[in-house]
């Protein structure tokens, strides 16, 4: 049982300012009175023992563990919990992310606030990303930036999915994704770079995922839909194009080459080199070795 907040306030991402992401507990003995946020919040109950009745502007209603509640910003709100009750929640609290068709900051089109439930098919990722927040070597450390930004999106996309209950799954991602889609060049471009430095070792898009708090399938996606061609694709170019470089320029054996760009054996490095060039790598240092040689006089 958690018994300690941990929170993570992010840098802006262009428009979007993140101002936290964080794991909440609150018992009887430490709730706060009816308070405001001047911006949009998004409250996530992960577990309840007891009771809890939240009071946002003139409605009270009690709340279950996979309740998700979002408060338009200068709305008060206050949850009251009975003797030996205690909660645990995510909260998010950002600003200047322009939903369709709504006020600037503002969540509900209608009323004060508006209530959903974390769907069946959301819970696996759902609990990643709490995991993720209360790890807090992940949001400190080198990508601490891109770990918090992925956990955004992550409870974003859970939360427009529960409140869009009219829309199917395909037009809520979508829907989703336009909403973002001003921060995907931050997603991406940490992924790049990602790639890039670790394409030596064996990395894969599931690992890089984990990394995010993200599942592979929505990161291939997004990724996809930024480059034009998904991670695995362009970890194997990028393999490709370094070893071609060696191959050019160096005098190392083809088992050396594999190991430097990243695969365990010249075997499949050599079929992947030969699916990508049409050639194997000993033909194509061949190939580029004669293109080299000046020409022979007659």
């Amino acid at each position: 049982m958690f018994d300690k907040k941990t929170e993570y306030v992010s840098n802006s991402y262009r428009n979007v300012q993140i101002h936290y992401v964080s794991y909440e507990y609150y018992s009887s003995l430490n709730l706060l009175p009816s308070h405001m946020h001047p911006f949009p919040t998004i409250m996530i109950v992960d577990k309840l023992v007891g009771t809890c009745e939240y009071r946002i502007g003139k409605s009270s209603l009690f709340v279950q563990p996979g309740d998700i509640l979002l408060i338009n910003p200068g709305v008060y709100h206050q949850k009251l919990l009975g003797v030996g009750s205690e909660i645990h929640e995510v909260h998010l609290a950002f600003e200047e992310l322009q939903f369709e068709g709504l006020p600037s900051n503002h969540v509900v089109a209608n009323g004060d606030f508006r209530i959903g439930k974390v769907c069946s098919g959301e819970s696996q990722l759902y609990q990643l990303a709490v995991n993720a927040l209360n790890c807090e070597a992940d949001l400190e450390g080198r990508y601490g930036d891109l770990v918090a930004c992925a956990l955004f999106y992550q409870f974003l996309a859970v939360v427009l999915r529960s409140v869009s209950e009219e829309l199917t799954p395909n037009e809520q991602e979508t829907r989703m994704l336009a909403y973002c889609s001003g921060n995907h060049d931050t997603v991406v471009r940490s992924l790049r770079e990602f790639l890039i430095e670790n394409y030596t070792s064996n990395v894969t898009v599931s690992v890089v995922a984990r990394r995010m708090y993200l599942s592979a399938e929505y990161l291939s996606r997004l990724f996809k839909a930024e480059v034009g061609k998904s991670p695995y694709t362009f970890l194997i170019e990028l393999r490709i194009n370094k070893a071609k470089e060696l191959l050019e320029n160096t005098s190392m054996p083809i088992h050396a080459i594999a190991l430097r760009v990243g695969y365990s054996d010249a075997y499949h490095f050599s079929k992947q080199f030969k699916k990508a060039t049409s050639m194997s790598p000993s033909e194509y240092r061949k190939t580029v070795n004669q293109a080299k040689e000046p020409d022979k006089e007659p």
